[in-house]
């Protein structure tokens, strides 16, 4: 809970300071502190990205510099279609604009061609990938693509396994031989032996299973290289300039 807590309250933090200069009716400072705001945007959720794009079009709409206001309202109604601005806070002028916007948006029927701010969420594969894992250790690392840590805990688990194994049928085989000697001079000897592979197959079942536990939990816990979120200026003729954000 605190954590949830201490993640909501610094992904909000960033976006006090653009209502505030909004507010305060410094549009240039809105929207000089909402571009620099953009350039992490794999950081916010889409919820977030909806409040940055608003302020840049309210800032851009009280400029005059509609076309640029177009941009940012567009880009709202590509993260939600049917996203509304508050009636109580928002001048009736934009919210006429955005209104018209949005039916053309619905209809597809542009009587220039705008452009807009497309993103692209990727899914993390974390949670996909410890559940592979789980079934098989490496395939978790595989899908992530990390295929030399796939390879090193599926041998491991391999080798740890074919071990633990070999162990218990030699622990078997030598209990037999404990439980069938006569002569009670050989006995001592004959539990040495048993007890020996009844010890490595212990260590070979917490071996096998470290391995496994490892396999999973690297899975669902280790960064991998992939791409969060992907960035596309896209004009309505389907023209488009991508910028990809990886992390």
């Amino acid at each position: 809970m605190f954590f949830f807590i201490a993640t909501t309250t610094a992904h909000s933090q960033p976006l006090a300071p653009l209502k505030a200069y909004y507010e305060s009716l410094e549009f240039e400072k809105t929207i000089s502190y909402g571009q620099q705001l953009l350039k992490d945007a794999s950081s916010f959720t889409p919820d977030e990205l909806i409040e940055i794009h608003k302020y840049l079009g309210f800032a851009y709409f009280n400029l005059r510099k509609l076309d640029s206001a177009r941009v940012q309202f567009l880009t709202i109604l590509e993260l939600d279609p049917g996203y509304e601005f508050d009636p109580i806070t928002t001048s009736p002028k934009i919210i006429a604009y955005y209104n018209a916007l949005k039916k053309e948006f619905k209809q597809g029927r542009f009587k220039e061609k705008p452009a807009a701010i497309r993103y692209v969420f990727i899914s993390d594969k974390r949670p996909a990938a410890s559940l592979r894992s789980v079934f098989l250790p490496g395939w978790g690392q595989y899908y992530k693509g990390q295929k030399k840590r796939a390879a090193l805990f599926f041998s491991s688990f391999l080798v740890a396994s074919a071990a633990t194994a070999s162990a218990a049928i030699l622990e078997n085989h030598y209990h037999q031989k404990y439980r069938a000697v006569d002569d009670i001079t050989k006995l001592d000897a004959a539990y040495d032996d048993y007890n020996r592979w009844y010890k490595l197959r212990k260590a070979g079942v917490i071996v096998t299973a470290g391995v496994w536990l490892s396999s999973v939990f690297d899975a669902m816990w280790s960064n991998y290289e992939r791409q969060s979120v992907r960035v596309s200026i896209t004009t309505f003729d389907r023209q488009s300039i991508t910028l990809s954000i990886n992390f």
